[in-house]
């Protein structure tokens, strides 16, 4: 999983406004496998974790729901063509398969490759999921 914190992407972006023309891959250099961080959610969320493509596929039975009333009534829905994309992919915990190359982004942005050094942890779920409870997104 290559999720940058918004902070980091904000100013990796900043620092990339005058580089030259061409294509800047904007993720998180050092990868984390998925289930690492989903087993740290579950249990701040105190939901059972479960195999990926369980979990899309009970999405998939509430978007063809007859009581599905909009993806306001579980925001996954809206990711769900995303998410049945990386279900049928060999590794689901690499998101960004094939490989991206970050060497033009971290040429151009010292914030970034301040960043290599730091993988994402379970700390860094919590503040996910501290933020997404402040602004309503998840119930407290």
């Amino acid at each position: 999983m290559n999720w940058l914190p918004v902070d980091i992407a904000a100013a990796a972006l900043a620092e990339m406004l005058d580089s030259p023309s061409g294509v800047y891959h904007l993720a998180h250099p050092t990868p984390v496998i998925w289930t690492i961080l989903m087993r740290e959610a579950a249990r701040l969320l105190n939901v059972p974790l479960v195999p990926y493509n369980q979990w899309v596929a009970s999405l998939e039975k509430q978007a063809v729901s007859p009581t599905a009333k909009t993806s306001q009534s579980n925001p996954a829905l809206r990711l769900l063509d995303f998410f049945r994309y990386t279900a049928h992919r060999k590794n689901i915990d690499n998101f960004l398969e094939p490989k991206l190359s970050f060497a033009k982004t971290l040429q151009e942005s010292p914030t970034l490759r301040s960043t290599i050094a730091k993988p994402l942890k379970d700390r860094d779920v919590g503040k996910w999921i501290a933020y997404w409870r402040s602004i309503g997104f998840i119930p407290v």
